[in-house]
């Protein structure tokens, strides 16, 4: 009781199975420490319902759905990806890109 088979399970087969809270509490937290002002719920209300929310800056909306995508990212395709350095600084450096554009 209360083990999971886990150790059987594909690549990313949990992540999945957990993706929409995944996605919201990442997204959030990654940019928080970036200096986002968005909230929690207002992060959840953007990926779940594509709602900006009200006084914000487009900038701090494009961190959050560029988080967003580097998270799916791994999640999706997490049997092809390196999980090294090189990839992390890239994922980061994409996060961040999309901000000056």
């Amino acid at each position: 009781m209360g083990r999971t088979s886990a150790n059987e399970r594909p690549a990313g087969t949990y992540a999945r199975d957990i993706l929409g809270r995944l996605l919201v509490d990442l997204s959030w937290a990654s940019s928080r420490l970036e200096g986002n002002t968005y909230s929690r719920l207002d992060t959840q209300n953007l990926i779940e319902f594509g709602q900006v929310a009200k006084g914000k800056d487009v900038i701090e909306t494009q961190m959050i759905l560029n988080h967003k995508a580097a998270i799916e990212m791994l999640i999706e395709d997490a049997d092809e990806v390196g999980f090294d350095a090189f990839t992390f600084k890239n994922l980061h450096a994409g996060a961040v890109a999309g901000l000056d554009a």
